[in-house]
């Protein structure tokens, strides 16, 4: 799961889950998580894959900047994904096998600006480092919700809440 799966998942189980990587059945697979900042004229559902590769570029290499910069400072649900992210990497977490998000259906955004857009995520199962040192623990398949609340600011979206629904 990605770094709001972190936090998500350690309040829940105790353990960090890892992010999703969006695999080639998803249509922004070949998009790289570097790409250009989006404009006004992205859709939302592009621009949600888009925030679901930066996550999965925090979550397994503990860079997070795109994802900072892909949501609004008063998120608070983003920052505490990032933060966690960040601080499990700085602290030498790791994952064996892959920890990526992988899209399996997003919604038709509802409303312009701002707009709504959810999304199905499935994170594969796979081991979690939790910090140098540590042994490796067992996460188990997952399918989860994730609602992401979307505004423009200086003509771009940005995310201005993120809900993660587990189940």
């Amino acid at each position: 799961m990605t770094a709001a799966v972190l936090v998500l998942a350690t309040a829940c189980t105790g353990t960090p889950e890892p992010p999703v990587v969006e695999t080639g059945d998803t249509p922004a697979a070949s998009k790289s998580p570097t790409a250009a900042p989006t404009s006004s004229a992205e859709p939302a559902d592009e621009f949600a894959r888009q925030y679901i590769r930066a996550t999965n570029t925090a979550l397994t290499k503990g860079d997070v900047k795109q994802l900072r910069d892909l949501s609004v400072p008063s998120c608070e649900s983003c920052a505490r994904n990032a933060d966690a992210m960040e601080t499990f990497h700085s602290n030498g977490g790791s994952y064996q096998g892959d920890p990526s998000w992988h899209i399996t259906e997003v919604s038709k955004p509802t409303g312009t600006d701002p707009a709504t857009v959810s999304m199905y995520v499935q994170v594969k199962p796979h081991q979690v480092v939790a910090k140098k040192g540590a042994a490796p623990k067992p996460s188990q398949e997952r399918v989860f919700l994730i609602d992401l609340t979307l505004g423009k600011e200086d003509g771009r979206w940005k995310v201005r809440d993120l809900v993660i629904n587990s189940g």
